[in-house]
C-alpha cells in the first residue's frame, strides 16, 4: 500500500503518496490501517508463522492480478491464511500447502475470497465462523474443498474443487 509523505524544502511543504516495501506480508497487514490495500508482488513467500488478517477492511491482492504471487505452508503452522478481522478482501492469490491443515480459515464477518487458488491441504477454505463471499476459488489436491459452519448465509459462486493441479 501507498502512505502520505511531506517533503519540505525551506518554507515549501510538498506532500507525496509513494509504495512502502515490507520484509513480509504478515509485516504489511500489521502496518496497515482500515480500508488498505496490501499488495503482494509476484513470487514465492514462506511465511515462518501462519499469516493472521486481524485488522478490519484490510483487502491482501496480488499487485499484478495476471501474476499472482504465491503463499506456501508456513514452518510453524498447518494454517496459511487466517482471517480474524471484518470484511477482509482476499484477491488472486496462490496458496500451496503441505498437504496438512487449512488454506484459508474464516473466523469472522463479510469476508470476500476472490480468484484464489489453494492447492495441496486438507481442507481448502474453513469457514469457522460468520457470513462471507467465496467467489471463482480452485481448490486442488485437497481432502475437503470448502467446509461451511458459520451463520448459513455465506454465498459460494463460480468456485470448483479438483483433484489435479490445474491453473
Amino acid at each position: 500500500f501507498d502512505r502520505a509523505v511531506e517533503v519540505r524544502s525551506n518554507a515549501t511543504t510538498v506532500t507525496r503518496t509513494v509504495p512502502v516495501d515490507f520484509e513480509g506480508i504478515q509485516s504489511g497487514i500489521a502496518e496497515a490501517d482500515a480500508d488498505e490495500t496490501v499488495e503482494i508482488a509476484e513470487g514465492t513467500f514462506e511465511p515462518r508463522n501462519e499469516i493472521v488478517v486481524d485488522t478490519e477492511g484490510v483487502e491482501l491482492a496480488a499487485a499484478d492480478p495476471t501474476d499472482r504471487p504465491t503463499i506456501e505452508s508456513p514452518r510453524q503452522s498447518d494454517t496459511l491464511v487466517t482471517v480474524e478481522a471484518e470484511d477482509i478482501r482476499l484477491s488472486d492469490l496462490r496458496i500451496d500447502g503441505d498437504g496438512t491443515g487449512s488454506g484459508v480459515v474464516l473466523d469472522a464477518n463479510n469476508t470476500t475470497v476472490r480468484n484464489v487458488r489453494i492447492s495441496n491441504t486438507s481442507t481448502g477454505i474453513d469457514e469457522a465462523d460468520g457470513t462471507n463471499r467465496i467467489s471463482r476459488a480452485t481448490v486442488v489436491d485437497a481432502g475437503r474443498g470448502i467446509t461451511l459452519a458459520g451463520d448459513g448465509d455465506t454465498t459460494v459462486e463460480f468456485s470448483r474443487k479438483g483433484m489435479s493441479d490445474v491453473n
